[in-house]
């Protein structure tokens, strides 16, 4: 059967609005649903109405017209579907302190309300580098199916997010300064939402620097960062390190065996033969120095060592 010819009316409702005295409400309203043969379930609160209820179609015309006629719901929007057979076995009108749980009195939904998005404009919004999208669903809904970049708080209900969002909430503004940041200064921008597995190994490599750098260190301890890459992408990491250090003032540690990298962009170089420190100093101190010559070469031909460090640079 096509959705249109299905029997049963399906009206999703909600309506924040204040009711001076809620529970003088609840009878007449179960009454009329009684009335007309509708089912299902809505809450009333101090601040409004919420639910689902289902039926022919002249029953939930005629709930929806009663609904209307309460203080402040006149605008009251409605979402519909259809279904083969009824979905709900009773008619159910509960009183409630809220109609949609957070557990947290002062908040006003109508004097504290968010920007409405239409959904026209919905998927540009969530697209935005700049929008942090945070799925407060249950745990459940949540395994079904997300956003892309959506944030799981892992919560069961929704009275547990005020909680989660506190605890978090600088965390969370910090994450989009930091990551807005890091992806301009490693020119990532424009693979900030591929696979880390389907990037070049180059790329790769620039992932783990923008990890390490959204923990904004003060030092940054790297393990041969240009190990295994060619020299456009070893130019490309030499300069990032380098900038780095001067742009965002952080000093580096950094084990290499790239002895043209160390010498280009060091202050300091330490050298260790088995485990032993055999010289300290500037990258020209270094690169005279007997015994680092003697460990790298196994000679001591200073000129072999200058030639060795430019064929590098030229690989």
């Amino acid at each position: 059967m096509k959705p249109a010819s299905l029997p049963i009316c399906v009206a999703a409702l909600y309506k924040f609005t204040p009711f001076a005295d809620h529970a003088a409400l609840q009878a007449p309203l179960l009454d009329c649903c009684r009335a007309h043969g509708v089912k299902g379930t809505l809450l009333l609160a101090h601040e409004g109405l919420n639910g689902t209820i289902a039926g022919s179609d002249e029953g939930i015309a005629a709930v929806l017209d009663h609904i209307r006629g309460l203080p402040g719901c006149a605008n009251l929007a409605v979402k519909f579907s259809r279904a083969p057979a009824m979905p709900f076995h009773r008619m159910k009108v509960r009183l409630k302190r809220e109609i949609v749980t957070m557990g947290q009195p002062d908040i006003d939904p109508l004097a504290s309300v968010g920007t409405y998005v239409a959904p026209a404009d919905w998927n540009a919004l969530i697209a935005d580098p700049d929008t942090i999208v945070i799925d407060t669903r249950n745990d459940y809904e949540v395994a079904i199916g997300t956003f892309r970049r959506a944030i799981d708080p892992q919560t069961t209900s929704f009275r547990d997010f005020p909680e989660w969002f506190r605890a978090r909430r600088e965390e969370l503004e910090l994450r989009s300064e930091i990551e807005r940041r890091v992806l301009d200064f490693l020119e990532m921008e424009h693979i900030r939402d591929q696979p880390v597995a389907s990037l070049s190994y180059g790329l790769r490599k620039r992932v783990e620097l923008a990890r390490a750098l959204a923990m904004k260190p003060r030092i940054l301890m790297l393990d041969e960062p240009v190990a295994g890459m060619n020299r456009e992408e070893t130019e490309d990491m030499a300069r990032f390190i380098l900038d780095v250090k001067e742009e965002w003032g952080v000093t580096i540690l950094m084990v290499e065996h790239d002895m043209g990298l160390v010498m280009d962009i060091s202050d300091h170089v330490v050298v260790l033969n088995f485990g032993q420190v055999i010289a300290a100093g500037k990258p020209a101190e270094i690169q005279n120095n007997p015994d680092v010559i003697a460990a790298y070469l196994g000679s001591g031909d200073i000129g072999e060592l200058s030639r060795r460090i430019a064929g590098e640079k030229a690989a």
